[in-house]
C-alpha cells in the first residue's frame, strides 16, 4: 500500500522567512536564507517567535559566532517592547567574546530591570575584559547606580569618566550629579555642578531636585533664584522640585512667585503635580 510521505515541518513555520524571498508562492521549495541576509532579517523581526526562527537559522548556518548577527539578536531581545531579556542573557552568555555594543545593550536593559545591580556587574566585567566604556555606557550604568542607590560604584565610574575624557559630556555629568544626590553626597554633586562650564536646564534641574530630595530646601530655592537670574527657564520637572522645596521649608512667598510664574508661562499644572 502506498503511504504518503509524512510532512516533517509545518508549512506556516517558514512564513516569516519566506516573506522576504521573491518565491513566496512556494515556501516549501525555498532555500534557507544565505548567511549574510540573516542579520538583516533579525532587524525586521516584530516578535520573539520570528526572532527565534532567525536565531535557529543562524545556529544551523554557523553564523551565531558572527558579532554583528549576535548583536542584532541581543539588541532585539533586550530593548524591544516585544523582546525577552532572559533570552538576550542566554545569547549574551554564550557569545565567545562579547563586544562593547553587546555590553552597552545589556547594561542599558539591566539598568531599567527589576535587578539593576546586574548592570553594574556587567560594567565591571566589561572593564576587566579591557573594553573601553563610552558615552553610550556611562549614562545607563549611572542609571543603574541611581536605581540601586550605590555610592561606591558611582565613585569608581566617576573616576573612569575622567580617565576616558568624558567629564564634559552633559548627559554623563547629569547622571553623576543625579547619582550623588540620590546617594546623599550633596558635596560631590555640588562640586560637579560648580565645575560644569555649560549649565543647561538639565544640570540645574538635577542639582535643584537633589537638594529638594535631601531636605535642603533653602539651597534648592537659592539655586532656583540663581537659575532665573541667569536667564534659564525652568520646565515642569524643575518647578515640581522647587514647589516641593517650598512646601518643606514653609517658604510661602517663594511658592506664590512660582505660582505666578506658572500662570504667566501657561504651564499645565497637571504636568507639575504629576511629578510631585
Amino acid at each position: 500500500m502506498f503511504l504518503p510521505k509524512p510532512r516533517l515541518f509545518k508549512r506556516q513555520s517558514f512564513n516569516f522567512l519566506a516573506s522576504f524571498h521573491p518565491l513566496k508562492s512556494a515556501p516549501s521549495l525555498l532555500p534557507s536564507p544565505k548567511p549574510p541576509h540573516l542579520s538583516l532579517l533579525a532587524d525586521k523581526c516584530t516578535s520573539m517567535n520570528q526572532l527565534k526562527q532567525i536565531h535557529a537559522q543562524m545556529i544551523v548556518s554557523d553564523r551565531i559566532h558572527d558579532d554583528y548577527a549576535a548583536s542584532r539578536i541581543i539588541s532585539f531581545c533586550a530593548l524591544s517592547d516585544s523582546g525577552d531579556l532572559n533570552y538576550a542573557l542566554k545569547v549574551f552568555n554564550t557569545t565567545h567574546a562579547p563586544n562593547s555594543f553587546m555590553f552597552n545593550t545589556m547594561i542599558r536593559a539591566q539598568a531599567s530591570s527589576s535587578n539593576p545591580f546586574e548592570a553594574i556587574i556587567l560594567y565591571i566585567k566589561m572593564r576587566k575584559l579591557g573594553l573601553i566604556p563610552g558615552k553610550y555606557t556611562f549614562p545607563f550604568v549611572l542609571k543603574a547606580c541611581i536605581n540601586c542607590c550605590s555610592l561606591n560604584p558611582s565613585k569608581q565610574i566617576h573616576a573612569d569618566v575622567v580617565k576616558f575624557g568624558l567629564e564634559l559630556d552633559i548627559y554623563i555629568v547629569n547622571g553623576l550629579i543625579s547619582c550623588y544626590c540620590i546617594c546623599g553626597d550633596m558635596g560631590a554633586a555640588r562640586k560637579l555642578f560648580e565645575e560644569e562650564p555649560e549649565r543647561k536646564l538639565l544640570i540645574w534641574t538635577a542639582i535643584i531636585s537633589g537638594y529638594a530630595q535631601n531636605f535642603c530646601s533653602n539651597e534648592a530655592l537659592a539655586l532656583f533664584d540663581q537659575m532665573l537670574g541667569q536667564g534659564v527657564e525652568p520646565d515642569a520637572a524643575t518647578l515640581s522640585s522647587v514647589l516641593s522645596a517650598c512646601a518643606r521649608s514653609g517658604s510661602l512667598e517663594m511658592g506664590k512667585q512660582v505660582h505666578v510664574y506658572i500662570k504667566e508661562k501657561r504651564i499645565e499644572v497637571g504636568l507639575i503635580l504629576g511629578l510631585l
